[in-house]
């Protein structure tokens, strides 16, 4: 039971950084501050390669 309890811990810690970081993308881009689709896949890939390489 124990483990079930830090499990769903730490997902609901997860999906708060995920909600905080939502909340920061979308605070960006009603600043103006977004970027293109292309250029965010591009950082995207650029990223994967990177962490793959790592590894």
């Amino acid at each position: 039971m124990r483990l079930l309890e830090e499990r769903e811990k730490r997902y609901q810690e997860t999906l708060a950084q995920l909600q905080e970081k939502i909340t920061a993308g979308i605070d960006s881009l009603d600043r103006g501050k977004g970027i293109d689709g292309e250029t965010a896949l591009q950082k995207l890939r650029e990223k994967i390669i990177s962490r793959s390489q790592e590894q």
